[in-house]
């Protein structure tokens, strides 16, 4: 499944990251260029040409670096669309992707599921065995549902409480789900730019899952 959604990944990492950067290289020169129009501010009566000819420049390298810092401010709200509209192209890959293919059935695995005999360990193993291949995960998937639904609700044995646990957890692909939380996450940075420097902490580690051999 991640080689369906990395690239999705990536492009939204990459995007976003030279994104940040170039923002912030604007945003220092407009820091830059106010420190500078408020050591020449303009004044007016008599002043000396040598001053008038600084205050002159520092205003226009001031409104030069305003409008490059709004323009590139725009380029947020433009990628968040870009990515947003990616958000179908991934969900119609991930579901081509999880469509069942008889070429993919491991008929021992089944017999063993269809023996009743496993415990919820094994399940798991299964489970996490067949990460690669959609459609024996939906087999086990349902087995371990199946087995959950026959435990009395008063049976609170370890083996009964691990089974409940395992089918709370084994909930299938949830790839768009974390590029949707990628995708918010970087929307909080349209109206909050500190968050921005966030990225590492919030997005990069899911992003990874996707990226990272």
């Amino acid at each position: 499944m991640n080689d369906v959604a990395k690239k999705y990944f990536e492009y939204a990492d990459a995007k976003a990251r030279l994104l940040f950067a170039e923002y912030k290289k604007l945003e220092a020169n407009y820091k830059e260029a106010e420190a500078l129009a408020r050591e020449y501010p303009e004044r007016s009566g008599l002043v000396a040409d040598d001053y008038r000819a600084k205050a002159i420049r520092a205003k226009a390298r001031l409104i030069e670096a305003r409008d490059a810092l709004a323009t590139k401010e725009k380029e947020f709200h433009s990628l968040y669309d870009e990515l947003k509209r990616y958000t179908k192209e991934l969900e119609k890959e991930l579901i081509s992707a999880n469509e069942a293919d008889p070429k993919e059935l491991d008929h021992d695995t089944i017999y063993l599921l269809e023996s009743g005999i496993l415990s919820a360990s094994e399940y798991s193993k299964l489970y996490t065995a067949n990460s690669g291949n959609p459609t024996m995960q939906r087999i086990i998937k349902k087995h371990i549902d199946e087995a959950a639904g026959k435990i009395p609700t008063n049976d609170t044995s370890a083996e009964s409480i691990n089974m409940r646990v395992l089918a709370s957890q084994t909930n299938g692909d949830n790839t768009l789900d974390n590029y949707n939380v990628v995708l918010d996450i970087f929307g909080r940075t349209l109206h909050n730019k500190h968050m921005c420097d966030e990225w590492d902490n919030f997005a990069a580690p899911i992003i990874a899952e996707y990226v990272d051999d």
